[in-house]
């Protein structure tokens, strides 16, 4: 309270399927942007792994 909109930092959380490639996932993560949400906090739908993480590098790729 007390503090303007734009002032606030909006986040996110999502979840990135197991079989959801990365240009849709930046796709989603576009959308967000266009939302407004400046930050996405990402989880998966089971432990790390190292093609999860690759996947999310490849994101990043995308959204440069």
């Amino acid at each position: 309270m007390g503090r303007l909109y734009g002032e606030i930092v909006k986040t996110i959380s999502t979840r990135l399927s197991p079989d959801e490639s990365a240009a849709s996932f930046a796709h989603r993560c576009a959308e967000f942007a266009g939302w407004g949400i400046e930050h996405a906090v990402v989880i998966t739908a089971g432990p790390w792994s190292v093609a999860v993480v690759a996947t999310l590098g490849r994101v990043a790729g995308l959204l440069d």
